[in-house]
This record gives C-alpha cells, sequence and structure tokens, in this order.
C-alpha cells in the first residue's frame, strides 16, 4: 500500500502530490510502529470493546457533533478539520456462516462505519439537488494483516465526454465500513447508517433518492440493499461487469 501511494503521489508520480507525499509515514516508520503496537498487546483489535475505545474519541452521531467539527475555526484549519477522520458508528451483529462443505455455524462480525466532513459534504450536495442516484458498494481483504475488510460505499455516476467521445464512469465515495467479517448484518447497518445521515448529521428532511445498487453478485449485499430500500433495482457493478466482459 506505502510503494502503491509513494508511486502515485511522488515526485514522478501520475498525480504529483508533494503535501500528500510529505503526509506519507516512511517504511521503517509503518514498522517501528506496528513493533509497539505488538509489545504493548494493541496491534489486534478482537473484542467490541476495543473497537469503541480505538474509536470513542472519534465519533460523531449527531448535527451537534458534526456542525461543532468546524465552528469558530479559520478557513485554513476548518480546511484541515475536514478532512479528520469520523467514525459514525460501531456495531456488533451475530450471523451464520455458510461452509463450503454445506454445514453452517453461527458466528459474531464487529466493525465500524467512517468517513470525513469533506465526503460527507458530497453527500449534502446529491441529496439537495434531488437527482435519483446509483449506490455501490464492495469490499477488499487486501489491506490488514488480520484480514479484516475495508467496504466502501459511494455513488456511480456514468456521463458522455464529449470530447473523448466515449462514456466515462466515476466513483464518489461517501463511507467506509472496517469489518471482521462481511456479511448481511454488517451491510445492513452500513446502508442503514447512510440511510440516516441526512436527518441525524445535516438535519435535512429530504431523503437519498436511491434507485439503484450496485454489487458483485453478492447474496449478502443483495438482501442488505432491498431491506433498506425495497423498491431498489440491482445492478451488476461496472468494474465486475467490464472485467467479466472482456474475460
Amino acid at each position: 500500500t506505502y510503494t502503491a501511494l509513494a508511486t502515485t503521489y511522488g515526485p514522478n508520480g501520475l498525480k504529483s502530490d508533494p503535501d500528500k507525499f510529505s503526509r506519507l509515514p516512511t517504511v521503517s516508520k509503518i514498522k517501528a510502529y506496528k513493533a509497539s503496537r505488538a509489545k504493548t498487546g494493541k496491534w489486534e483489535i478482537n473484542t467490541i470493546a476495543e473497537v469503541s475505545e480505538w474509536a470513542a474519541d472519534k465519533m460523531c452521531t449527531s448535527k451537534d457533533d458534526y456542525d461543532n467539527l468546524t465552528a469558530g475555526m479559520t478557513a485554513v484549519d476548518a480546511e484541515h478539520a475536514a478532512n479528520k477522520l469520523l467514525v459514525l458508528g460501531t456495531f456488533e451483529r451475530a450471523f451464520t456462516f455458510q461452509n463450503d462443505d454445506g454445514t453452517s455455524e453461527e458466528k459474531t462480525t464487529m466493525g465500524l462505519i467512517f468517513s470525513s466532513k469533506r465526503v460527507l459534504e458530497r453527500l449534502r450536495v446529491f441529496i439537495e439537488s434531488g437527482v435519483p442516484i446509483c449506490i455501490q458498494a464492495d469490499g477488499t481483504y487486501k489491506l490488514h494483516h488480520g484480514g479484516w475488510v475495508l467496504c466502501d460505499l459511494g455513488v456511480h455516476i456514468c456521463r458522455w465526454d464529449s470530447s473523448q467521445r466515449k462514456y466515462v464512469h466515476t466513483f464518489y465515495p461517501l463511507l467506509y465500513m472496517f469489518c471482521r467479517t462481511e456479511c448481511y448484518a454488517a451491510y445492513l447497518y452500513f446502508f442503514k447508517t447512510l440511510r440516516c445521515i441526512p436527518e441525524e448529521h445535516f438535519g435535512l428532511s429530504d431523503a437519498l433518492d436511491v434507485r439503484c445498487g450496485g454489487l458483485d453478485r453478492s447474496v449478502y449485499i443483495a438482501d442488505a440493499y432491498t431491506t433498506t430500500w425495497p423498491t431498489i433495482i440491482l445492478l451488476l457493478c461496472w468494474p465486475h461487469l467490464a472485467r467479466k466482459f472482456k474475460e
């Protein structure tokens, strides 16, 4: 991950950005941090209590919390505060896991939902525009040593680019979920968090007009979509469709 970011934002990167590059920790610092956390027993998170302890000073669960993030700040300070990680909720849920041999067992997943004020303000724009949107959710296992999953949830937009004479696909992330195991209960909490943000954080009575939901054929994501938005139209997400089409 560090190599990818350094290659992207470094002096010769495709998106060269000296400010972002200067904030990347070095490989030696990452290793030193891992060693110090392992020594104190804080490298792994195994209980919801540990999740809640880590998230305690980052929680943002109301409009007052949200508004106070940048209240009374100078423009420069508010700019930095808008990038601060915000935890919108933590969860622990029991679920039934289906093994490859057809048997099942009861397990527990846990995690947290997070974003930032800068990213969430994008959501306000979508709400106030009143335009129906297509959201998309997916997860990856590649970013955490313990196998926890990082999932993203955002808006997928397809538009015609007259200069390139082709359709261009853009994904605008809104929320992220870091959880032990992907399942229906985790995604249901994920989607319901998104659905509640307009009222709980913005004080808006208008709801987000979700018409379509993109996914990678995962049954638990599909079930969570239809529970949260009963009339939603399910679509195979563009990255998977494009890759499978070429195959």
